[in-house]
C-alpha cells in the first residue's frame, strides 16, 4: 500500500507509523520525503483483506492556516506490485476546527458544533466527547446529562 501526502501538509523527514488495527505483526512502513509517499509493506496478515485497517502516522505538522487539504492518494498492490485499486480524490483533512471540535461554527474555529465520539469510532482523536455550550468536555458538565440518540 502506498499513501501519498498532499503538498499543503508539512511533512518532516523522520515520519513514523504504527499499526493499530487489522494489520499484521510484520507490518513495516518507510517514508520517501522526495515524493511524499509512505509505503506500507507486509500489512495484511491474510489472503483476504480486512474490512478495516487503522494505523497512525506521526509527526504531521498542521498547516498554519485553517484549511481543507488537497486530497491524499492511496494505492494498494499485490506483493509483486500489481495494482489492485487506488483512490486520489476526496481523501482530505478538514482543518477548519480546532481540537477538540469535530465540527465548528464557521466564523469561529474554537466554537464546537460536535465532538469526536466513541459512538463514531473516532474517540482516539480526543477524550472530550461531550458537547455543551459550544465546547467539548471529558464528562458531562454539572447540571447536564448524556443524551444518546
Amino acid at each position: 500500500m502506498f499513501l501519498t501526502f498532499p503538498e499543503d501538509l508539512r511533512m518532516p523527514n523522520n515520519l513514523t507509523c504504527e499499526a493499530l488495527f487489522g494489520l499484521s505483526l510484520e507490518f513495516q512502513c518507510t517514508y520517501n520525503a522526495t515524493n511524499r509517499t509512505l509505503k506500507l509493506a507486509n500489512a495484511f496478515p491474510f489472503a483476504t483483506e480486512p474490512s478495516r485497517i487503522q494505523f497512525s502516522v506521526s509527526p504531521i505538522i498542521n498547516p498554519p492556516l485553517v484549511i481543507v487539504t488537497k486530497s491524499f492518494s492511496v494505492a494498494t498492490y499485490t506483493s509483486d506490485y500489481y495494482l489492485l485499486d487506488s483512490q486520489s480524490q476526496g481523501l482530505v483533512l478538514n482543518m477548519s476546527c480546532l481540537l477538540p471540535c469535530k465540527s465548528c461554527v464557521k466564523e469561529d474555529a474554537s466554537r464546537c458544533e460536535s465532538c469526536f465520539s466513541p459512538l463514531t469510532q473516532d474517540f482516539e482523536v480526543t477524550e472530550k466527547p461531550y458537547l455543551a455550550k459550544e465546547m467539548c468536555y471529558e464528562a458531562c458538565p454539572s447540571g447536564t446529562y448524556e443524551h444518546l440518540g
